[in-house]
C-alpha cells in the first residue's frame, strides 16, 4: 500500500508540474547579478510583476535622404549592397564611419550570349562573365559618403576606391568586414573572412588591416569542423564577443540546399535557381537557413550547427531564412533574420533576441523588424531591404545601415534567361546603402498609458552605486522609482514618495531620491528589487552604473 501511495503522490506531482508548458520557466528567486550591464526588456528576465503595462516593439526611422551610396564612380558597374554584399563600422580612432560594398563587375551582355542552361547552384557562364571585388567609402555622420582613392586598382589610369578583389588574387564575393575589438596588434584592426573565386575553384580567406583601406590576405586555410573544403556558403557574419573573448559566426553552410535533386521530383518541374521543398520533411530540407559556430580562431571553426530553421507551423511555405547578423547589448543578443520571399522574389527583416546566441525567440511574433518601401510610391527599397554586419551602437543612437533595392532578389539576373513576365529590368542591379536609426537601446519598452502603470523587478545585486534609466515620458507622463530589498521591504530614504520625479525624455536619467543619486552599497550586494510607477510613459531599459 506504501507503494501504491507513493507512486500515487509522484503520479499527482508529475501532473501538477506537467499541466502547464510555462512550468518549465517559472523564475528562481536567486538575486540576478546585473553587474552595470543595461536591462532591457526583450523579455521577462528581470519581470518579476507588472500592471498595466505592454510591451512595445520600435522600428527604426529611416532616413529621408537614403540612398546613401549610390552608383557614380566610372569604375562602377553592378554596386551589390546585399546582406553579405556590404558592412558598416564605426572606427572610433578615426571617428569615421566605414562602409565595404561589393561590386559584381558583370558583364551581362556576355552571359546571355552563354549557354542557356540554368541547372545547378550557379548557371553556366556566371563565374566567367563577371569580376566580383570590394569597394571602401568612409563618412563622419553616416549620411554624407566620401570614396577615396586607393592604390590597389587603377581604372583606366585612375585610382579607385577598390580595396579587394583583382585578376591575380581572384574574385571576391561575400565577406565579413569588421572592426576587430579582440585583436591587440593595431596592424590587424580590422579583419575580413570572405568568399574567394579563382577559375572554378573557391575558398575562404581572411585579411587584415590597420585602417579599413589597404589589405593584407594571407592564404592560411579556414577549416571547419576538421574540414579543409570550403564548407562556408555565401552568408558570413561575424560578431567579435568582447565578453566570451570568442567569435560568433552566423552563415550559411555550403551544402544546405543539396538534399533534393531534381531526379528524385516524381513529376517534372521547371528548372531554376530554387529547387522544389517538401514540407515537414526534416531529412529533405534544403530552404535557405542559419547555421552558428563559435571558436577564438578566425580560421579554425568547430562544426557547424543549424540555429534558424523555417518552421512549417510558423512560417509561409516559400519563406527562407536568408542570413542573420547579430549584436550584443549586456547580456542579451539581437539578431536580424533577413527573410526571403521565393514567389515574390522579395526580402525583408525579422528581430530577435537570445542569451546565449543559439536559441532565439522572435521579438514582434514573426512581423517584419524592418519593412520595405511602399511599391505604389516608387520607394527605392520597395523590393528588398536587408541588414548585414552594419548594425552600430553609439551614445547617441543606435544606427541601422541596411541594403535596399528597387530590383527584386533574382529576377532581374535570370528573369530573361527563364523568359519570366517581370517589372525589373534585365541585368540591371539598384541596390544601394541606407540608414534608420533608433535611440539608444531603444528597440522594445515597457508602456504604460491612462491608468498608472507599475514595474517590480526581480532581485539582482550590483557592483554599481547609482540606478540609470532610459525612458520618454508624455505630456503628463511622469517614473518614479523605489528602492527596495530582496524580501520587498522599502529601503528608507528611497521610498516612492522621496523620489525626484521624471517627466522628461532622456536615455541616460540619473534617479535621485531628494537629491540623493547614491544607492546603498549593502542592499546592492545582498540583494534589491526596483518598482517603477509610471504613467504616460515607456521605460527602454536601467542599468545601475559607478
Amino acid at each position: 500500500m506504501k507503494f501504491l501511495a507513493d507512486f500515487g503522490l509522484a503520479l499527482a506531482m508529475a501532473v501538477l508540474f506537467s499541466a502547464s508548458p510555462a512550468s518549465a520557466q517559472i523564475m528562481s528567486n536567486t538575486p540576478i547579478n546585473i553587474g552595470q550591464k543595461p536591462q532591457l526588456f526583450f523579455d521577462n528576465h528581470m519581470v518579476e510583476m507588472v500592471h498595466y503595462l505592454t510591451r512595445r516593439v520600435h522600428r527604426p526611422e529611416k532616413h529621408p535622404r537614403n540612398p546613401l551610396i549610390v552608383k557614380d564612380k566610372p569604375w562602377e558597374d553592378d554596386i551589390y549592397i546585399r546582406t553579405g554584399t556590404f558592412c558598416v563600422a564605426w572606427d572610433p580612432l578615426e571617428e569615421l564611419f566605414k562602409c565595404w560594398y561589393c561590386d559584381k563587375g558583370w558583364d551581362y551582355d556576355a552571359f546571355m550570349g552563354r549557354d542557356q542552361d540554368l541547372s545547378g547552384l550557379v548557371p553556366k557562364g556566371w563565374w566567367e562573365t563577371q569580376d566580383w571585388h570590394w569597394l571602401y567609402a568612409e563618412s563622419e555622420d553616416g549620411l554624407k559618403w566620401r570614396k577615396p582613392p586607393l592604390d590597389y586598382r587603377v581604372f583606366e589610369g585612375q585610382k579607385t576606391n577598390i580595396c579587394l578583389g583583382r585578376p591575380d588574387y581572384g574574385q571576391v564575393m561575400v565577406g565579413s568586414f569588421f572592426l576587430d575589438d579582440l585583436e591587440k596588434d593595431p596592424e590587424k584592426r580590422f579583419k575580413s573572412m570572405h568568399w574567394r573565386q579563382r577559375g572554378n575553384s573557391s575558398d575562404i580567406r581572411i585579411a587584415h588591416s590597420a585602417d579599413g583601406r589597404s589589405w593584407v590576405t594571407n592564404d592560411d586555410p579556414v577549416i571547419v569542423g576538421g574540414n579543409h573544403e570550403r564548407r562556408l556558403g555565401d552568408e558570413m557574419m561575424i560578431l567579435p564577443d568582447t565578453v566570451t573573448g570568442q567569435y560568433i559566426l552566423n552563415v550559411r553552410e555550403n551544402y544546405m540546399e543539396e538534399r533534393l535533386d531534381y531526379t528524385t521530383v516524381p513529376v517534372k518541374v521547371e528548372k531554376n535557381w530554387d529547387f522544389p521543398y517538401y514540407p515537414d520533411a526534416p531529412l529533405l530540407m534544403n530552404k535557405r537557413r542559419v547555421f552558428v559556430t563559435n571558436s577564438n580562431s578566425l580560421n579554425n571553426w568547430p562544426t557547424l550547427r543549424e540555429v534558424m530553421v523555417p518552421d512549417d507551423r510558423l512560417d509561409n511555405i516559400d519563406e527562407a531564412h536568408y542570413s542573420m547578423p547579430i549584436l550584443r547589448i549586456g547580456d542579451v543578443f539581437v539578431a536580424f533574420l533577413n527573410c526571403y520571399y521565393e514567389v515574390d522574389n522579395t526580402m525583408d527583416v525579422r528581430m530577435l533576441f537570445s542569451r546565449d546566441a543559439y536559441n532565439w525567440t522572435p521579438v514582434d511574433r514573426g512581423c517584419p523588424y524592418l519593412v520595405r518601401g511602399s511599391e505604389e510610391e516608387g520607394a527605392w527599397d520597395r523590393y528588398m531591404v536587408e541588414i548585414g554586419n552594419s548594425v552600430i551602437l553609439r551614445e547617441d543612437k543606435i544606427y541601422i545601415f541596411y541594403g535596399g533595392g528597387a530590383a527584386h532578389h533574382d529576377w532581374w539576373e535570370y528573369g530573361e534567361k527563364e523568359g519570366l513576365d517581370m517589372p525589373d529590368e534585365p541585368g540591371v542591379s539598384k541596390f544601394f546603402l541606407g540608414l534608420a536609426t533608433l535611440r539608444p537601446e531603444g528597440f522594445v519598452s515597457l508602456d504604460s498609458t491612462v491608468r498608472p502603470g507599475l514595474l517590480l523587478t526581480r532581485p539582482f545585486i550590483s557592483d554599481g552605486s547609482q540606478l540609470q534609466m532610459n525612458a520618454v515620458c508624455g505630456k503628463t507622463g511622469y517614473v518614479d522609482v523605489e528602492l527596495t530589498d530582496a524580501e520587498d521591504n522599502v529601503i528608507a530614504g528611497y521610498e516612492r514618495s522621496a523620489c525626484d520625479r521624471f517627466d522628461g525624455d532622456a536615455a541616460r536619467h540619473v534617479v535621485t531620491w531628494n537629491g540623493k543619486s547614491q544607492l546603498p552599497s549593502e542592499v546592492l550586494a545582498q540583494g534589491a528589487k526596483l518598482r517603477f510607477f509610471t504613467q504616460h510613459a515607456a521605460l527602454y531599459s536601467f542599468r545601475i552604473i559607478e
